[in-house]
């Protein structure tokens, strides 16, 4: 890994880190624990953000609930995320923009 790529990875995972203090602090410790703590960050590709969850539930329930507060949230910390997309890991290619 090259130091320009350990240096964007560090400053997603800070960015991350950000997004999910905000997100404790708006909707609470237990909506957090529920909803949004199961998300894990799989990165950052051009103007996307790739959010991965592990289940479809989960992921429509985000989608339907968060995902615009989620995209704000970004947007305010990493102005050029244009797209955030919930993926759930189970190996299948399941998707949902948000």
């Amino acid at each position: 890994m090259s130091l320009q790529s350990t240096s964007v990875a560090r400053d997603l995972d800070g960015q991350w880190s950000q997004v999910q203090d905000m997100l404790r602090a708006e909707f609470g410790k237990t909506a957090y624990s529920t909803w949004l703590a199961p998300l894990t960050l799989g990165g950052f590709e051009g103007e996307r953000v790739l959010l991965i969850v592990p289940t479809r539930f989960l992921r429509d329930w985000i989608a339907t609930h968060y995902g615009e507060r989620l995209r704000a949230i970004w947007s305010g910390i990493r102005p050029n995320m244009r797209n955030l997309e919930v993926v759930v890991d189970n190996g299948r290619d399941d998707a949902a923009a948000v």
